[in-house]
């Protein structure tokens, strides 16, 4: 190996361990080891940066751990799952979460060609800062919808919560824990867990509430984001982990500690990135006043459509014609509509 080779590999495993020290993560073996460049892969991409970071650390990784004539794929194929992944992906429009209205709008679209579930899923995602993974994997025994007692709920035993990841099914969550839990306590939308509550059936036990695969609740995500003009913001579900903690702040509806604790992040400076997340809100200038439109009329009745007091409201087909490009070339015809108060 090169000496400057050499130095690049030994300063990129420095970071990493450092990473790793910070966010509590163990490095007693190779699987434990790939489990913790999943979670700093998920820190690189979300700090904007490419794909050929993970390569470097995985060959970094590779050359310090042994058995370095194996490929990538054969010695880290979870890590190479991802990289695949991230290679895809349009870093400069995924790596920024998608502000709280837009969520909203999105789960309207979808709900009003059909994908109710889907939309749901996305809204459940958002609240509970969640990991495609762990939303897909969650069972109507894993959902806690409270007693409805209002004593109960005096001494704090009647929170509405879903379990991550129990320790019955032996699939740990992405940092190798088992039965994690987060609360929904309705800070976003309060009508949320109500509307869960109609979807959750114990009978039903180790059934998905959400069966969907990734794939296609992706390819939801997709047709919903073009039928609002979006789709060059490039989302997929692993952004709704994202989008809930960033709105939070951006809101004020929660403190950097309380989002790292829903969050489950065991490093600050992980949480620390949502502090910068005025580019979340900055993005909202980039519509049209007609895309603005319909994205105040969802947040005014996503609750109510939800609580089937109302059918779900389509989007204008005129919507669809939009993309990212064409906004930020169009700037001076666009309207000037806001969304103060949202």
């Amino acid at each position: 190996m090169a000496p400057k080779t050499a130095r690049d590999y030994a300063r990129r495993l420095s970071k990493f361990e450092e990473f790793c020290q910070q966010s509590k993560l163990v490095l007693t073996s190779v699987a434990t080891t790939e489990l913790a460049a999943l979670e700093f892969f998920d820190h690189l991409f979300l700090e904007g940066r490419g794909a050929g970071e993970g390569v470097k650390l995985l060959s970094a990784l590779r050359q310090s751990m042994g058995a370095p004539g194996r490929s990538l794929a054969e010695q880290w194929p979870r890590a190479s799952l991802a990289l695949a992944g991230w290679r895809k992906l349009k870093i400069n429009h995924t790596r920024l979460p998608l502000p709280i209205p837009v969520v909203e709008a999105l789960a309207m679209t979808l709900a009003s060609v059909g994908r109710a579930n889907s939309a749901l899923a996305i809204l459940v995602g958002t609240d509970g800062y969640l990991r495609p993974c762990e939303l897909l994997d969650i069972r109507h025994h894993d959902v806690f919808l409270g007693l409805g007692d209002p004593a109960m709920s005096l001494h704090g035993i009647d929170k509405p919560s879903i379990l991550l990841r129990p320790e019955r099914r032996g699939v740990p969550t992405k940092t190798n824990v088992f039965s994690d839990s987060v609360v929904m306590d309705g800070k976003i939308w309060p009508w949320l867990k109500d509307v869960l509550r109609k979807e959750i059936d114990q009978g039903r036990g180790e059934a998905q509430v959400f069966p969907v695969s990734q794939k296609v609740l992706n390819a939801d995500i997709s047709r919903g984001m073009k039928l609002l003009g979006l789709e060059g913001w490039g989302a997929t579900g692993h952004i709704l982990r994202h989008s809930g903690p960033a709105g939070d702040i951006l809101a004020q509806r929660r403190t950097i500690s309380e989002v790292q604790k829903r969050g489950r992040w065991a490093c600050t400076e992980s949480v620390r990135r949502y502090e910068r997340s005025g580019q979340v809100g900055a993005r909202m200038q980039l519509l049209a006043s007609s895309q603005l439109a319909y994205i105040k009329e969802c947040h005014e009745t996503l609750g109510a459509v939800r609580m089937n007091q109302r059918r779900p409201i389509a989007p204008p087909p005129g919507l669809s014609r939009f993309n990212t490009r064409d906004l930020k070339q169009s700037r001076s015809s666009r309207g000037r509509a806001g969304l103060r108060g949202l």
